[in-house]
């Protein structure tokens, strides 16, 4: 089983030589929420699944996440990405939907935001971080029509936001 996970691991690594994510969030000040998806490439997230959770993923590009292995993917995105408005952590992230292609997964989620007015927002992102060093993260933030861009890498895994 360990030969076969660093066989693949490496393949992957090889085939997949870039560690990158995804993560954008739009914020809807009129309806107080926030949400948020992120674009997790699939060999990724098996080899930490299989490293941390002894959670084998399949990997037919056909083939889904099931409910056992969503749990344990979002308890990880649920530890990985801590985000704060004016000051408050969002407890309460909905997991909304997943969709799948041939070498990524999106991973949907939604919070309501306690004020109406908002002022900054903080994003905590650690993906990947504990299996590469060279991982980055683009956090791309959406607020009343305008975008900036972000990077998170492992040294440097928050950002804030003036809004």
């Amino acid at each position: 089983m360990i030969i076969l996970f660093l066989t693949q691991f490496f393949l992957s690594t090889l085939f997949h030589p870039v560690h990158v994510s995804i993560t954008s969030v739009e914020i809807d000040t009129e309806n107080q929420s926030l949400e948020f998806y992120t674009k997790l490439y699939y060999n990724d997230l098996w080899g930490l699944m299989l490293h941390f959770y002894n959670i084998d993923l399949d990997q037919n590009p056909d083939s889904t996440i099931n409910d056992q292995e969503l749990t344990a993917v979002n308890k990880y995105m649920y530890e990985t990405i801590k985000i704060t408005v004016n000051g408050k952590q969002l407890k309460e992230i909905k997991f909304v939907k997943k969709e799948r292609d041939e070498e990524s997964v999106w991973l949907y989620y939604k919070a309501l935001i306690p004020e109406k007015k908002i002022n900054r927002l903080v994003i905590e992102n650690r993906l990947f971080n504990e299996l590469y060093y060279d991982q980055k993260n683009l956090i791309i933030v959406t607020f009343d029509g305008e975008q900036q861009g972000y990077t998170c890498t492992y040294e440097n895994f928050t950002i804030n936001v003036k809004l």
